[in-house]
C-alpha cells in the first residue's frame, strides 16, 4: 500500500528506498532530481538507461565515481558535433559505475563558454568480464522540479520550446 511522509513542503510517496538508505523512508530514488536514471534501481519515474546482463539481471546500480575536467570538447567518432579551438572549449567527464556488472557511464559535458552553449552525451563501457545488452539508451534524459520554460536548440537549428513539470 502506498503511504505518503510530509517533508518540508512536499508529500513523498513511498515506494521503496535503496539500501544504503537504511530506515529512512523519506528517502525515494524516483522523487529525487536525478542527472541519470537506470532502471531497475527503485526511481520508476522514465529511465535513462535499460541493460541486461549476462545472468539475466536488468538492474543498473550506477553509482558517481571521480570526474575530469580537460581542455577541448570531448568527441565521439561517427557522430555529429560543434566543433571549436582546444583552448575555447572544457570538457567536464563524471564517470558512474554499476559495481556488480562493471558498467560505467561516461557523463560528458561541453562547455562553450563564449556561445552559452553546453553539449552533452553518454558514452558506455563495460569493464566488466561478461557481456552487457544495452537495450535503452538516452543520454539527455534528465529530471527537474520546475515549471520554467527551457529552450533547446538542435543541430538542425530548430527551436523546441518544452516545459518541465513533474509531479512529485
Amino acid at each position: 500500500m502506498w503511504k505518503s511522509v510530509q517533508k518540508r513542503d512536499r508529500i513523498i510517496w513511498k515506494s521503496g528506498n535503496p539500501y544504503e538508505a537504511g530506515t529512512d523512508k523519506t528517502f525515494s530514488l524516483d522523487t529525487l532530481p536525478q542527472e541519470y536514471t537506470a532502471y531497475g534501481n527503485g526511481d520508476y519515474r522514465i529511465n535513462g538507461l535499460e541493460t541486461e546482463q549476462a545472468d539475466g539481471s536488468d538492474t543498473a546500480n550506477l553509482k558517481y565515481e571521480p570526474y575530469e575536467i580537460s581542455k577541448g570538447k570531448y568527441s565521439l567518432k561517427g557522430l555529429p558535433a560543434m566543433f571549436a579551438k582546444e583552448d575555447e572549449t572544457e570538457t567536464l567527464e563524471i564517470v558512474l559505475k554499476d559495481h556488480a556488472s562493471g558498467l560505467r557511464a561516461h557523463l560528458l559535458y561541453g562547455v562553450f563558454p563564449q556561445l552559452d552553449v553546453i553539449t552533452r552525451a553518454v558514452r558506455l563501457e563495460n569493464t566488466g568480464t561478461a557481456p552487457v545488452t544495452v537495450k535503452k539508451q538516452c543520454p539527455w534524459r534528465w529530471t527537474m522540479n520546475t515549471e520554467n520554460w527551457m529552450r533547446f536548440i538542435f543541430m538542425e537549428n530548430i527551436i523546441w520550446n518544452v516545459r518541465w513539470k513533474e509531479r512529485i
